[in-house]
């Protein structure tokens, strides 16, 4: 999951109810896309009340990275309390368009339960991510929340239809805790071939495919063992010691002369 998001592949995460397991896997996850220089934005959504929660929640996640003067017209929509206007929370949303614009660098935006979108807001408030996904270009997304994330990008009549692959914790927290270790391996491949080289020789060797592995069992099944090497060595040395003794062997019924005076020799 964490090479998708490295690809720029928004991602529903269908995440743990725990919150303590739910905040390490997205630690570590977090802890990967950093390595692999990637800016993450944690914005956490659990438990927002209102539209007006949702967009406070937002600009606190994107606020460490951004200028607030940047901000000030923005800021300046927003509600206090209560519901929040379609297009400031539009606007909202394209803030980790707008920090990755800055730095000239890629960024992942972690919102943590992206069901309140839903509940607060409706489907007014997908159809707006629907927009921000359409027309992102630098940054990527990780939709985090319960089973209801695999129906709100999965069915066909949903806004967020097809707009990110749906991954299961299970599957996610295989691949984050094997991130760190492959973005290391990459890091000190770019930077000494020597080093690239090395990880390759002590990394584990590559597992053979079926046909491979099948094509090897054949071979070793047609091979003889070595107690069969070993026999066939020793009968082959018994018949050329047989061969040799019957060649001294006198002949009774062999009456030419010459064959015999040969074979004395």
């Amino acid at each position: 999951m964490v090479e998708m998001l490295r690809r720029g592949t928004s991602v529903a995460l269908v995440a743990e109810r725990d919150p303590g397991a739910r905040r390490r896997l997205l630690r570590s996850i977090a802890t990967g896309l950093s390595q692999l220089g990637r800016t993450t934005l944690w914005i956490d959504l659990e438990g927002a009340a209102s539209g007006a929660e949702l967009g406070a929640r937002v600009v606190e996640g994107c606020m460490a990275e951004l200028d607030p003067e940047d901000l000030g017209d923005l800021l300046e929509r927003l509600p206090s309390r209560g519901r929040i206007d379609m297009e400031a929370f539009a606007e909202l949303l394209m803030l980790p368009e707008t920090v990755a614009t800055g730095q000239g660098r890629r960024v992942v935006a972690i919102l943590d339960g992206f069901e309140a979108v839903e509940r607060v807001i409706g489907f007014a408030g997908l159809g707006v991510v629907r927009d921000a996904l359409l027309v992102r270009d630098r940054a990527t997304y990780l939709f985090v929340g319960s089973p209801r994330l695999a129906a709100l990008f999965g069915r066909p009549q949903m806004p967020l239809h097809g707009l990110a692959e749906v991954v299961q914790a299970t599957a996610a927290e295989r691949s984050a805790s094997a991130a760190p270790a492959e973005a290391a391996a990459a890091t000190a491949a770019d930077a000494d071939p020597l080093a690239a080289a090395l990880l390759g020789w002590a990394g584990a060797p590559p597992q053979p495919t079926k046909r491979e592995a099948d094509d090897r069992l054949v071979v070793a099944r047609e091979m003889p063992s070595a107690a069969e090497l070993a026999w066939e060595a020793f009968l082959a040395q018994e018949r050329r010691s047989r061969r040799r003794d019957r060649w001294w062997e006198p002949d009774d019924e062999d009456d030419d002369p010459f064959r015999r005076r040969r074979r004395r020799r």
